[in-house]
C-alpha cells in the first residue's frame, strides 16, 4: 500500500478516535461543568477546558520529572556519603 495512503488512513483514524473521546468527555463532564457555570457550555468553554487540561498535564509531567530528578540526586548523595565517610 502506498505510504501516503497509509498516512491518510492513520490520520483519519486518529481524528475519528479523538472525536469519539471528545464526545464521551463532553457527555461525562459536561453536566457537572454546566451546574458550576449555571449555563449551557459553548465550544469556547470546551476550548478553554482542553487548554487548561493540557496545561495541567504539562505541569504534572514536569513535576514528575523534577521529583524523579530530586530522588536521583538524593540517592547519589547517599552513595557518595557511604563511600567517603
Amino acid at each position: 500500500m502506498n505510504r501516503t495512503v497509509l498516512n491518510l488512513i492513520t490520520s483519519v483514524a486518529v481524528v475519528a478516535v479523538f472525536n469519539d473521546v471528545d464526545r464521551m468527555l463532553k457527555a461525562f463532564i459536561g453536566p457537572e461543568l454546566e451546574k458550576k457555570l449555571r449555563r449551557p457550555l459553548t465550544e469556547w468553554d470546551w476550548q478553554i477546558y482542553r487548554q487548561e487540561k493540557a496545561n495541567r498535564d504539562q505541569y504534572t509531567a514536569w513535576n514528575d520529572y523534577l521529583t524523579q530528578r530530586q530522588r536521583w540526586i538524593i540517592d547519589m548523595q547517599v552513595i557518595h556519603d557511604f563511600v567517603w565517610r
